[in-house]
């Protein structure tokens, strides 16, 4: 039987914009945030919008590669990118749509299907994306890691 876990996080407001949010035992302990510009907030400042794309994509990483390692399967590199969309709905602000974008690099072709299986299996089990009422979309790439290669060394 799974256990409860338990997660904490503690913000405090700076400013009529601005604030701090703490987790107990992180590195680092604090993180500054604002509103987003559009909002009134600070230019080139984290955002709460922000907080929940990173929180997405990085629970992707974390997901694939436990899985990887529970599959032995080695990748040979892994990028995720969160894009997210604030719309009015149902006359309130939310995200309209999250897309996922991940892209894995592999060693071989043989690896692509292997892959795929492990990026669909990620998809189903990302806790913070399964948490979310905003459909989350996802557009994986998978990338062989010679043909990259072969690319980067043209350009």
């Amino acid at each position: 039987m799974f256990e409860k876990h338990y997660f904490i996080a503690r913000a405090c407001s700076e400013s009529s914009q601005a604030g701090k949010i703490q987790a107990h035992g992180l590195i680092p302990n604090e993180i500054r945030f604002t509103a987003p510009e559009e909002f009134g907030g600070e230019p080139s400042a984290w955002t709460p919008e922000h907080f929940l794309l990173s929180a997405i994509s990085s629970c992707f990483i974390a997901t694939f590669q436990a899985i990887s390692k529970a599959s032995n399967f080695r990748f040979a590199g892994l990028e995720v990118v969160a894009e997210g969309v604030v719309e009015k709905v149902d006359n309130r602000l939310r995200f309209a749509s999250v897309t996922v974008n991940p892209l894995v690099m592999v060693d071989s072709e043989e690896d692509r299907e292997r892959v795929q299986k492990l990026l669909t299996k990620t998809e189903r089990s990302c806790i913070v994306a399964n948490s979310l009422s905003t459909a989350v979309a996802f557009a994986p790439q998978i990338v062989i890691k010679q043909h990259a290669l072969a690319v980067a060394s043209v350009d």
